[in-house]
């Protein structure tokens, strides 16, 4: 059992944090194989500030967001999805969230739409 109480679950050779995103991957792999969207990819990983190094002199490592799923809807809209429970959203998630959406504001990553899936 998961730190939240989860289970995870598998899939062939995919490995889901719980039956929720494991339900969520099969209806977005139906919904392509129905042309549907297109570009089905499990965790995808963008970069929200670069590594750099401080005033000190002192390496600071970049910080990422790893997606649940992105899809691309048939008009070319890209789409960013995170399967999420009441005790999965996380502080740390939401600051993530966030970040994610400011870097697409500033253009640091592709225009996207967020959606959460609960």
């Amino acid at each position: 059992m998961g730190k939240y109480g989860n289970r995870r679950s598998a899939w062939g050779d995919k490995v889901f944090d719980s039956s929720a995103e494991l339900s969520r991957y099969l209806l977005l792999r139906n919904q392509e194989a129905a042309d549907e969207i297109t570009d089905l990819v499990c965790q995808p990983q963008f970069e929200l500030v670069p590594a750099f190094v401080d005033s000190e002199g002192k390496k600071v490592r970049a910080i990422g967001y790893t997606a649940d799923f992105s899809y691309r809807l048939l008009d070319g809209t890209l789409v960013v999805e995170d399967v999420k429970s009441a005790p999965t959203r996380t502080q740390a998630y939401q600051l993530r969230v966030k970040l994610l959406k400011w870097a697409v504001s500033e253009g640091r990553v592709p225009p996207l739409v967020f959606r959460e899936v609960m």
